[in-house]
């Protein structure tokens, strides 16, 4: 290899690098909360973005509304944020009506009316702990 081609070579080593520590950094915020069971779900036009649901498990501190912890999260069922609310939010009363844990990916960077948003959700097959 000549001098340009090693140049060149870096450059290329150099760009990927940076181009992967932009999409690290860029990653979306989130956390897993493992919410035990939906015991409530609610429908609301124009607050908590369209729908929310209750889990057994208190929320962490992160998704405290006004001070105080909360079992409360939204589903986004508008699309505020993510298009998918309506599906979570079937799934939601799939689990509550069949008794099924869930977990929740939740991001606390995007709330509706205080209350964080959830952008996964997940159902077990096992039942009630």
């Amino acid at each position: 290899m000549n001098e340009t081609q090693v140049i060149i070579m870096i450059k290329k080593i150099v760009l990927g690098l940076s181009l992967m520590m932009i999409s690290l950094t860029s990653s979306s915020a989130g956390f897993w909360h493992h919410a035990g069971v939906v015991t409530r779900t609610l429908t609301e036009g124009p607050n908590y973005g369209g729908c929310m649901i209750m889990v057994s498990k208190l929320l962490p501190v992160q998704c405290s509304v006004d001070g105080k912890r909360t079992n409360w999260i939204s589903l986004d069922c508008q699309g505020t944020y993510y298009s998918d609310g309506p599906r979570k939010y079937a799934t939601a009363l799939a689990a509550m009506t069949t008794n099924l844990r869930v977990s929740l990916w939740i991001d606390d960077t995007k709330k509706h009316t205080g209350h964080c948003v959830a952008r996964r959700m997940d159902v077990y097959k096992e039942t009630t702990e």
